[in-house]
């Protein structure tokens, strides 16, 4: 199953004699980025199998969105310096000036 750029995998693994082993799994890869989660029995008895893709389909959007994020926090080239928030909110340089005395 692709999704937005994502190949997404699907992995179920159902044990009938100790089902507090019982899972599915999803990965989501795409060249180097990739997200995966893991529902247990719990989740699975809770909620159906297409409940639990929707639930990682949203975590997959929210990873995707802050992949995506310029802002400070987010370096979007290598060859930008690293930043970091300041207490301000502002953009701050993580390295020192370099003083020139």
């Amino acid at each position: 199953m692709n999704y937005k750029g994502f190949e997404i995998k699907i992995e179920e693994y159902i044990e009938k004699r100790h089902p507090q082993y019982n899972y599915l799994g999803f990965t989501a890869r795409r060249g180097e980025k990739y997200l995966n989660a893991i529902f247990h029995d719990l989740d699975m008895r809770l909620k159906s199998k297409n409940e639990l893709l929707e639930i990682f389909l949203k975590r997959l959007n929210s990873f995707i969105e802050y992949n995506t994020d310029k802002s400070a926090e987010h370096p979007t080239n290598e060859g930008e310096d690293i930043v970091r928030y300041s207490f301000e909110k502002r953009r701050v340089q993580d390295k020192e000036p370099v003083c020139n005395n």
